[in-house]
């Protein structure tokens, strides 16, 4: 069973929209890396995801 890791992140998303928290500022300055998706997985085997957070949208777009 091939399985793939969409999103690793924790219940929300970084950054979230409209905070001004150091942490969501650092990482709109820095992207990549420093942003975080929520948690989803996908089973390629039978075209399944799996935990489909808000943000899945903005996930998949990342995989293509």
């Amino acid at each position: 069973m091939k399985l793939k890791i969409i999103g690793s992140g924790g219940m929300f998303q970084i950054p979230n929209p409209f905070c001004k928290c150091p942490l969501c500022e650092e990482a709109r300055i820095k992207r990549g890396r420093y942003e975080r998706l929520g948690p989803s997985l996908y089973i390629e085997d039978i075209k399944m995801l799996i935990d489909t957070p808000e943000d899945i949208g903005v996930a998949c777009d990342r995989q293509v």
